[in-house]
């Protein structure tokens, strides 16, 4: 039986500009008292099919750091937040992030696809709607063994729907109005 005390939750895509600062969300809960000597956290990006590069560790004492554009900040951990920091992204930055949560002997992983969007653009040809949904990183808190693969297609499908509409309005957003006079 699956351990259910952590839980975990990040985002599933993020869509910055080439500049700016990028805050990766990765945010748990655990059922029990903790103390941050009893927290583990990996955070890494996909170079590979399940294989990572390290970017930063938390060992339960201190924070070191592989990447000089990522970081994180140990003191939101009592509450729960352990997000990545990535400062002035570029496109090399686009890809899968892994945040690997370990807390006591419990442990769970989420991934977060960031796409680095180039300066003035955000059409539907930029995204690389391919790589966006990937299945779940095997997990000890939860399993799906019931799961069909119609409904992995449903939701791979409604999620380039969403992306969809949201390149839609971005770039509506950002082509001038055209007024047709008669």
């Amino acid at each position: 039986m699956a351990d259910t005390s952590l839980r975990l939750h990040t985002e599933k895509l993020i869509l910055p500009h080439i500049g700016e600062n990028v805050l990766v969300q990765c945010q748990f809960q655990y059922k029990h008292n903790f103390t941050l000597d009893k927290v583990h956290i990996l955070w890494g990006k996909e170079i590979a099919q399940d294989e990572y590069s390290v970017l930063v560790i938390f060992d339960g004492k201190k924070v070191q750091r592989f990447n000089e554009n990522a970081s994180f900040h140990m003191n939101s951990l009592l509450q729960g937040k352990a997000s990545l920091l990535l400062e002035n992204v570029t496109t090399t930055d686009s890809g899968t992030y892994l945040c690997d949560v370990t807390v006591n002997a419990s442990n769970s992983k989420g991934r977060t696809q960031v796409y680095v969007i180039r300066t003035g653009h955000l059409c539907k040809e930029d995204l690389p709607f391919q790589n966006v949904y990937k299945a779940p990183v095997s997990d000890t808190t939860h399993s799906f063994p019931n799961r069909s693969i119609g409904a992995i297609v449903a939701i791979a499908v409604l999620l380039v729907i969403v992306l969809s509409m949201v390149v839609y309005v971005r770039c509506k957003k950002r082509s001038p109005a055209v007024e047709v006079t008669p």
